[in-house]
């Protein structure tokens, strides 16, 4: 037999591989992924690499956009109850409260918060909710918002809170990078 050293099919037992050092057949045992002629068998190989492939695929389609709304659904929760508060829409925006906030504050005393806030902070006209941060082991997520009112510009830190599936507004704070500009946008 003319042949390099290698692994190759026993010719007297079918199916079991057996090394030629060149000159003969040895009593080695091959190695647990060699293959015939010391090369791998892409025909056996490839459908469980497809397989695997296949996994990955469906299990990204699966939870990256689980992953993507986590982030962007703070930031659209976040984006309704600023744009009711924006145009005028105080019982919208009063649903749109987490269930903590409107367990301690009557519609009346919302409202009325919502008048002090823009007496002393100016009336909101624009804001960008622009980043989101999930606090870990809770329902809640911090978004910045820039925010900009009759008197004023500046950064706040929503906090927004996952309930029933719905991101719900959880009160403001001024954001911890601040440029010493204070807007509220109602804290309770």
């Amino acid at each position: 037999m003319d042949r390099p050293p290698g692994w190759y099919e026993d010719p007297d037992q079918g199916g079991i591989l057996r090394w030629w050092n060149g000159h003969g057949w040895t009593d080695f045992a091959p190695p647990a992924a060699a293959s015939p002629g010391g090369r791998t068998n892409w025909r056996k190989v490839l459908p469980w690499l497809v397989g695997f492939a296949g996994l990955l695929v469906l299990a990204a389609a699966l939870i990256v956009p689980k992953v993507v709304r986590s982030f962007t659904g703070s930031i659209s929760g976040a984006n309704v109850y600023l744009r009711d508060i924006r145009d005028g829409h105080n019982a919208d925006a009063y649903t749109h409260l987490c269930a903590e906030l409107r367990n301690q504050a009557s519609y009346d005393t919302f409202v009325a918060s919502l008048t002090d806030e823009r007496t002393q902070y100016g009336a909101l006209v624009g804001f960008n909710a622009n980043h989101t941060e999930l606090e870990s082991g809770s329902p809640d997520a911090i978004v910045t918002v820039h925010v900009r009112t009759t008197k004023q510009t500046g950064d706040i830190e929503a906090r927004i809170r996952k309930e029933s599936g719905h991101w719900f507004w959880c009160g403001s704070r001024p954001a911890s990078k601040t440029t010493g500009v204070n807007i509220h946008v109602p804290l309770f």
